[in-house]
């Protein structure tokens, strides 16, 4: 009405339809606020149409609205109309101008066109140094998009450049600009990461971290993040404890004071998940990506293509177990999803189909499995033609599932196909390009045709030597395979050229002064060796350790070798006790010639320990254990981490043999370095503090248990939620303790505490709830308090019912437990009753003879004559 009959007042309506634009936009009801934006327009350009700055603006919030559609191509006309505009009739606008050329180039930066975002980031970072050179902030704002523009390009070296100028203005101009400056350490560290420069990144993160752990102290969240990105830098490294020890602080610090950052959540769990599964930890892999699927699926379930991400994870780990039709279900319920709700992501679907084919291979299933690889590599061929790699990757699945079915002249083509497409497109990629030449020269091999194999084999060694000349050990390694397809064309003069020119390159490696004789060992170990031939190459292996530690008796990297091959054959033929002998033996080997550092030592011991006690030979993994102590503890820095790992294996081993003395020195020796060297992991601490409590308790010290329980207890309340569950498990460890003290009071109070907890932070149906229920009734019974017992035992028998109605023969024993207390109470009809429900349970469930059905019967005879009289 407004605007039709008061014309003369066209401001007051274009100020209007502006703000109620604005407000729609932040509502993110963008059609609607499109729609105000555009009759503001119609009037600017009808009414104003020489007041260019507003237009220029309006035409900004129009760009602005249509970039936050994804309507990128509409945005950017927009944009550049504004900046002409403004250009044109305003060119002293600077910092209007500037907020443009940033908005075009958030546009292409989207669009992934960043050489062109970065062309409009440097106008603008140009303009801001000239015009505005005293706003230092928004030209450490504009270096910091460049350099994450020159990230997402890869080029990493570029990047942390301006990120650095970006920091240095801000801890200049800003130095308590906490934020900021954390923004800019951490992508120097990721740009750092990329790069491999692990130290440096960590060095770089470690500054983020304690500037908000000082000047930022509630910003959980981030500071959380910033400790899963130690993790990510130690993971990169391959360092999966300690990756984990930062992911798991990250964890409990979200689980602590963030419970609803559920992604949060899922990532931490699906990272730990992946450091198990690289330390082939499956059961526990399995167990945290489980956790982390279970949150996505009950509180993100809208985030379908993350849900089929988790699947994917899944799969992969089920498939590591060879539990082959678990991985299966999993892959396909993620290709369901993935194919359902992003029919366009080609790459992940045809990834997905890629994966399915691998469990079917996996299963033997062949013809199957290359229908799926087809049906990928068709996916790929329409939809994505200029991803050529995974295309290749496609055609060389293939081409390994052909020749595992003996069809050696389709894998043949196949490799042919993946060689060309690598050197028409990645012909500088030398290490795809040698796997194709070599997969070529496998199959080739296989069919005995060993002319056509050596020409492949000569061409890897050519690129090897022209391109890759500094990695030795795969020239020599290269040179031995063609000297075997001499010897299997029994042309033996050209293999022993051939292995002459890889021992001289060995030689040159080590630096050995026994050429001649070394070189003799390595002939026959080349020609004589067949992995199927076990025992007689066992014995040649054997009789060539001899020589080699005759020739090098203060070792050598041959000797090593000879040891690692009598490992692999041991490993074969699952004599795993004779390999750890020959583990230890390489170890004491490379520590004699000082190719192996102290902290490789200890990993290598207590890899071995772990071997020893998966085999149940727990007392030689308590040596090997102890002789990696002795080396982390010479290393600098000393791995802690790696320390308490080996110490709380010790410790659990001792325990299983009952030797509690032994498990509690483990468990302080763990304590004093968390407490020394790791003070701020509290919540670590404790947990220690509570199992040293444990071990005492297991020695009936319990006066003792219960001082170090008490320490635990404390710190959990002052660093964990009053809910949390590890205050329940305390309390409980403590009313045990009381309880073994016939102090039952106290242990009810401190029951009852732990109850309220679990109950307050469980589900109803946790069996830790009812199995606390049980402790009550029991405790409550044995300090005469005969009707609080029966009614903790009744509430515990009606969860049982509810949650686990299978779990029969629990159900049977509480309705006997519920007789007795009725009995005691002079309550004997209702005895009887229970007594009989109870038989009733063990008859449908017990064999006629069983001593609980008889005891049943026997009580209700009883009863019913007591009844009677």
């Amino acid at each position: 009405m407004k605007e039709t009959s008061d014309s003369s007042n066209h401001s007051y309506i274009i100020a209007l339809l502006s703000n109620i634009g604005e407000i729609l936009k932040r509502l993110q009801k963008h059609d609607e606020a499109l729609g105000f934006k555009n009759r503001e327009l119609k009037m600017r350009e009808t009414h104003f149409s020489s007041n260019h700055q507003d237009i220029a603006d309006n035409l900004n919030d129009i760009g602005i609205i249509l970039h936050e559609q994804e309507k990128y191509d509409e945005a950017l006309d927009f944009y550049q109309r504004a900046l002409e505009m403004r250009e044109t009739f305003d060119p002293s606008a600077h910092q209007r101008i500037v907020v443009i050329l940033d908005n075009i180039s958030y546009t292409l930066k989207d669009q992934e066109k960043y050489d062109e975002a970065l062309d409009f980031l440097k106008r603008a970072l140009e303009i801001r140094e000239t015009h505005c050179s005293s706003n230092h902030l928004q030209i450490a704002h504009n270096l910091n998009d460049i350099g994450i523009i020159l990230f997402n390009q890869k080029k990493h070296d570029e990047s942390i450049t301006f990120y650095q100028r970006a920091l240095e203005i801000r801890e200049t101009f800003d130095p308590s600009g906490y934020e900021g400056i954390v923004v800019m350490l951490s992508n120097i560290s990721h740009a750092l990461k990329q790069e491999k420069r692990y130290d440096d990144a960590l060095s770089f993160v470690y500054r983020a971290l304690n500037i908000r752990e000082t000047h930022l102290p509630s910003t959980y969240a981030q500071i959380a993040r910033s400790i899963n990105d130690i993790g990510h830098i130690h993971y990169a490294q391959e360092k999966y404890i300690e990756a984990r020890e930062y992911y798991e602080r990250a964890l409990e610090i979200t689980e602590t004071f963030n419970a609803s950052a559920y992604d949060d959540i899922a990532v931490l769990l699906s990272n730990i998940s992946l450091t198990h599964k690289w330390q082939e930890d499956y059961f526990k892999a399995l167990d945290f990506r489980n956790r982390s699927l279970e949150i996505r699926e009950t509180h993100l379930s809208s985030n379908h293509l993350q849900i089929a991400d988790g699947l994917n994870e899944l799969g992969h780990i089920l498939l590591a177990q060879t539990e082959y039709n678990k991985a299966l279900s999993s892959y396909k319920r993620a290709l369901e999803m993935r194919e359902t709700f992003d029919p366009s992501g080609y790459e992940n679907i045809a990834c997905l189909l890629t994966s399915i084919s691998d469990v079917l291979k996996h299963q033997k299933k062949f013809d199957e499995a290359l229908d799926f690889q087809n049906r990928s590599l068709k996916i790929l061929e329409i939809n994505c033609p200029t991803s050529h790699i995974y295309i290749a990757s496609n055609l060389n699945n293939m081409g390994n599932i052909l020749r595992q079915q003996g069809k050696y002249d389709e894998a043949f083509d196949n490799y042919q196909k993946v060689l060309a497409i690598c050197e028409e497109f990645y012909s500088s990629d030398y290490k795809n390009i040698l796997v194709c030449l070599g997969n070529n020269a496998d199959v080739l091999e296989d069919q005995e045709k060993y002319n056509e194999a050596i020409l492949y084999r000569q061409r890897t060694l050519a690129i090897r030597q022209e391109h890759c000349s500094s990695d030795h050990d795969e020239v020599a390694n290269n040179l031995t395979k063609i000297g075997e397809l001499h010897v299997n064309l029994k042309e033996y003069d050209k293999a022993l050229e051939v292995y002459q020119q890889a021992l001289s390159i060995r030689e040159q490696i080590s630096q050995s002064d026994q050429v001649e004789n070394d070189y003799i060992i390595q002939y026959f170990s080349f020609i004589f060796y067949r992995p199927t031939k076990y025992s007689k190459i066992l014995d040649l292996e054997q009789k060539i350790l001899e020589i080699y530690e005759i020739l090098y008796p203060n070792g050598h990297a041959s000797t090593i070798s000879c040891l690692n091959r009598i490992i692999n054959i041991l490993n074969e033929q699952k004599e795993y006790g004779e390999a750890s002998e020959f583990q230890q033996k390489v170890l004491k080997v490379s520590l004699k010639c000082g190719l192996c550092s102290h902290k490789d030592a200890g990993k290598t011991l207590s890899d071995i320990a772990n071997k020893m006690y998966l085999q149940r030979r727990y007392g030689q993994a308590i040596e090997c254990y102890k002789e990696a102590l002795i080396h982390y503890e010479k290393d600098e820095p000393s791995d802690y981490a790696a320390m308490i790992t080996a110490l709380d294996k010790m410790s659990l081993i001792f325990k299983l043999h009952l030797e509690y003395d032994e498990a509690l020195d483990a468990q302080r020796r763990t304590l004093q370095i968390r407490n020394e060297n790791i003070p701020l992991d509290q919540l670590m601490i404790a947990k220690n503090l509570e199992e040293i409590g444990n071990i005492l308790f297991q020695q009936e010290k319990y006066d003792d248990a219960l001082n170090f329980y008490q320490q635990a207890l404390t710190i959990f309340e002052e660093n964990c939620p009053t809910d949390h569950i590890e205050i329940a498990n305390c309390l409980q460890e403590i009313a045990l303790v009381w309880n073994s003290k016939a102090d039952y009071d106290r242990a009810i109070e401190y029951f009852e505490r732990c109850l309220c907890i679990r109950e307050t932070s469980l589900s109803l149906d946790d069996p830790v709830i009812t199995d606390t229920l049980l402790k009550l009734s029991l405790i409550q019974e044995k300090g005469n308090h005969r009707e609080l017992s029966l009614a903790y035992e009744i509430n515990y028998c009606l969860m049982h019912i509810k949650f686990r109605p299978l779990d029969q023969i629990t159900i049977g024993d509480s309705f006997s437990r519920i007789g007795q207390h009725y009995e005691h109470l002079n309550e004997l009809k209702l005895a009887i009753d229970y007594y009989k429900r109870a038989l009733s349970v063990f008859q449908d469930y017990l064999p006629e003879w069983h001593e609980r059905r008889i005891n049943m019967e026997l009580n209700i005879e009883r009863l019913s004559k007591e009844t009677t009289i």
